[in-house]
């Protein structure tokens, strides 16, 4: 799980992820879903948070 904090270090959103589930060959992990907070919605975060969980975990990904 990955967190996203504002200026104050208050959570805003998060992420949820882990093992593939459709069973396509050639995927080993997936982000299941972002949440945020509907105030910190089209800003980018979300984006930003798929990308580095993505870098860090080297995986592909079906989105």
């Amino acid at each position: 799980m990955y967190v996203a904090e504002n200026e104050f270090g208050t959570i805003v959103g998060f992420t949820g992820e882990g093992r593939e589930r459709s069973g396509e060959p050639g995927y080993d992990g997936e982000l299941y879903a972002i949440y945020l907070l509907k105030e910190f919605q089209c800003q980018g975060i979300g984006s930003e948070s798929g990308k580095g969980f993505a870098a860090f975990k080297k995986w592909r990904f079906l989105l």
